[in-house]
């Protein structure tokens, strides 16, 4: 699910992040979104692992093993691959 978020920049930033997205082939939207990425990746990823971290502690049964998760997924490959 996608959400929206609203930014404001002043008329000649507009035009120029318009004018690299162009140049990019690419919308500005995701121009903006790319640049959010790259500059706060660590940061992000470190809020991603604190809030698995947390889901864990206040349920640890919902975990599974490694070996189980690889189970899972070769289970689910080869369904996609019998479905063909």
């Amino acid at each position: 699910m996608s959400k929206q978020i609203a930014v404001y920049v002043d008329d000649d930033m507009h035009e120029l992040i318009g004018l690299l997205a162009k140049k990019h082939s690419t919308s500005m939207s995701r121009l903006v979104l790319a640049a959010i990425e790259d500059t706060y990746e660590d940061q992000l990823d470190a809020i991603a692992g604190e809030l698995g971290l947390a889901e864990y502690l206040a349920d640890p049964a919902s975990a599974i093993t490694w070996e189980e998760l690889k189970h899972r997924l070769r289970a689910n490959v080869e369904t996609k691959e019998r479905d063909r």
